[in-house]
């Protein structure tokens, strides 16, 4: 399985949402086992991030970027052939791209 980790809430000025997705990536990392593990990031990252052993795609977008999302993240999956969209800011894609998503929805 193919997952792609949408970790454009990691970025300089990041608040909770991006500290929790710097957390988690490296976690689903080693959980992942013999699924292929693609983080999709923004051009602005944070010094000292170790993204070892995970496949990184930069896009120029930021963490809520609807244009994005709707218009040039699905094309992406597409290409990416991901088979699980893992979302840590609580949006994704009106049409479905891939097998299963997963959204974190903070703070409720």
């Amino acid at each position: 399985m193919h997952i792609a980790f949408d970790a454009r809430s990691i970025h300089r000025k990041m608040g909770g949402i991006g500290r929790a997705a710097a957390g988690l990536l490296p976690v689903v990392n080693r959980m992942r086992r013999r699924h292929e593990l693609t983080a999709i990031l923004g051009t602005s990252l944070p010094e000292g991030l170790d993204f070892q052993g995970v496949s990184v795609v930069h896009v120029e977008a930021g963490m809520i970027d609807e244009e994005f999302e709707q218009l040039h993240l699905p094309n992406l999956l597409r290409r990416l052939k991901a088979d699980l969209y893992f979302n840590t800011t609580f949006s994704v894609p009106a049409v479905k791209t891939t097998r299963f998503e997963i959204s974190i929805v903070h703070d409720v």
